[in-house]
This record gives structure tokens, C-alpha cells and sequence, in this order.
């Protein structure tokens, strides 16, 4: 029998390419076109040394008394069958695997459908979760998943529609880490999107509290729409996601300017202070907002804030320096 490749060939199909390979051959000559007839021996070429690896083709060479060609011939082909069998395990040995070696299959951007459909069913819920998340997962087991793991499936860029668009409107999953994922979705729809921006922003487009609750304690929200939940005067300089461009526009507002409940965005200033990842580009912006911005009394302290901080860069030191002297 074939195997689907990395296996090895069956004596009946290797045959047949063989003389579909002698036949084209014949005719490129025929037609004497040099470039058909270099394609042609090659073709030849290939399909010879793949029936030479077939059951038919060692006997032949056996029979010729070619023992030691012979003896290659079925290392070869012996090695196809161990390379097939290492990616076609059946469910018995994927169950025998251990937590590491799935976990590596699990992630792997290699891995066979067929194998992450039985890594989907494995013991271990971490391992379930992987296979949510991968995107060569079948989209009928990500369907199924996704009753388990709705925000892992929601995220995986080959979850399919159906399953995204359930997750936006059933209100099992409202305002859930979820639905949110679905809504980023590139495989969503876009009268999906719409629907699902509809549940969870007010008339004037802005995010409801319920909303801006589950986007500020989900780690996955990216910069666009914490950029966003900032504009509708929500804090967001603590959170994971808060890059360098979001930095430097936090640190560019005014220390005077109100967000939600009256607080300062000075407040903002300081949170941004305490992140290690503060990167000087944010430091450089937050010194010429409080030179600009900061009440006389107060601007020498929060300057130095910004000049003491460990990540302050040499020329910003320097410029503030001559500018005291």
C-alpha cells in the first residue's frame, strides 16, 4: 500500500509513474525539444529510484542478484515507514506519549491535523488548551473546543465563523475575555463585528463600565483599544500591554487633566513611573509635559522624579542640568 509521505511508495503506483515517465520520455524525444527531454530524464530518474524502494522493485534486484543494492533499498524504505509512523501516531501511542512530548506537539506550527485532533482529546487540560490555541487545529475541533476553551478558540486565527459569531452573541459569553477575542478576529465577520461593538459601547461610541472593566483585567487587550479606553478617561498605564507609543501618549497629557471620577491624569504620570519597562522616549515626553504643563510650585519635584528614574537617558540629565546652571 502507499503511505502518505514522509512514508514510502506501493509497487502498483510506483510502477504506473514509472512507465507514465518512459512514455513521456519517448515522446520528448519525438518532439525533439531538448529543454522537455531534460525534464523528462529527470522525471525518469526520480521515478526509478522510487520503485527501486517498492516491494516489486527489491525482488527485482534480488533477483538480479543484486543483494547489496537490495539491502540499501529496504533500509530506505524501512526508514520512510519509521518517518510515516513518527507522524501518524495512532491515539494509543499519543496516549503513551509523555507531558512534555505533547506539549511540544501541542505547540508545535508542524504538527499533523490528525494528531492535534487526538491531542484534543488528551487527560491533561493543559494540553487541551495548547491544541486550542493552534492554529493548524481542524476547524471542526476548534468547534468543539471552544465550549471548553472559548477564549483560547476565539484568539486562534483559524477558528471559523460560526463558532465566532456564536461566541459574540450568546450571552453566556457577554462582555466576556472571549467575545472580546472574537470581536479581534480576522475570520469574523464584519456584520459580527458591528453586532458585537453595538453590545458593548453606548450610543456615542464609547465603551460601557461593564466593557472597559473586562478590557483593563484581560491581559490580551492590545495597545488600540487601551489607547481607546485612555481617551474615554480610563486608566491604562499599568496595564501589561502598554507599550512605548501608548507610554509616550500618556506622558505627553497634561498632569492637570481629569479622567473618570475626577482623578488627575498626575495620577497616570505616576503609575508610569513604577513600570520597569519604561522606556526613555516616555521619560523625555513626561519631562517636557511637566516643564509645559506643571504648576511652578511642583515642577522641580516631579522633574526630578523623571531625572532620578533608572531608565532616564544621559542626554536628558545633561539638557535639564545646563538648564539649571
Amino acid at each position: 500500500m502507499c503511505y502518505a509521505k514522509p512514508g514510502p511508495r506501493c509497487s502498483t503506483h510506483a510502477a504506473q509513474r514509472l512507465t507514465a515517465a518512459e512514455t513521456k520520455l519517448e515522446q520528448a524525444r519525438k518532439l525533439n525539444d531538448p529543454k522537455k527531454h531534460e525534464r523528462a530524464l529527470v522525471a525518469l530518474a526520480n521515478a526509478k529510484a522510487e520503485y527501486k524502494l517498492t516491494p516489486d522493485g527489491i525482488a527485482k534486484l534480488r533477483d538480479a542478484g543484486q543483494d547489496l543494492s537490495a539491502d540499501i533499498a529496504q533500509s530506505r524504505r524501512d526508514k520512510q515507514l519509521i518517518a510515516y509512523r513518527a507522524a501518524n501516531p495512532t491515539l494509543a501511542q499519543i496516549a503513551q506519549w509523555s507531558e512534555e512530548r505533547s506539549y511540544a506537539h501541542a505547540t508545535g506550527d508542524t504538527t499533523h491535523p490528525k494528531v492535534l485532533t487526538a491531542l484534543s482529546q488528551h487527560r491533561k487540560w493543559r494540553v487541551r488548551t495548547l491544541t486550542a490555541e493552534n492554529a493548524r487545529t481542524p476547524a471542526s475541533v476548534l468547534a468543539i473546543l471552544a465550549d471548553e476553551f472559548p477564549r483560547q478558540v476565539a484568539s486562534n486565527p483559524s477558528a471559523p465563523t460560526e463558532v465566532l459569531s456564536k461566541l459574540i452573541h450568546d450571552p453566556q459569553h457577554a462582555y466576556s475575555p472571549a467575545m472580546f477575542a472574537a470581536l479581534r478576529n480576522p475570520n469574523t465577520t464584519a456584520a459580527d463585528k458591528e453586532a458585537g461593538m453595538g453590545y458593548v459601547t453606548d450610543a456615542e461610541g464609547r465603551y460601557t463600565v461593564g466593557a472597559a472593566a473586562v478590557l483593563l483585567s484581560s491581559r490580551d487587550t492590545p495597545q488600540n483599544e487601551l489607547s481607546r479606553l485612555l481617551s474615554h478617561g480610563y486608566s491604562v498605564a499599568r496595564h501589561p500591554s502598554c507599550g512605548n507609543t501608548l507610554q509616550t501618549v500618556i506622558a505627553s497629557l497634561p498632569p492637570q487633566q481629569r479622567m473618570n471620577g475626577g482623578v488627575e491624569m498626575w495620577s497616570e504620570h505616576q503609575l508610569l513611573l513604577c513600570r520597569g519597562d519604561l522606556t526613555p522616549r516616555a521619560l523625555t515626553a513626561l519631562a517636557h509635559t511637566y516643564t509645559k504643563h506643571a504648576d511652578p510650585d511642583e515642577r522641580e519635584a516631579m522633574l526630578s522624579e523623571v531625572l532620578f528614574h533608572r531608565a532616564c537617558p544621559d542626554y536628558l540629565k545633561e539638557a535639564y542640568a545646563r538648564q539649571a546652571a
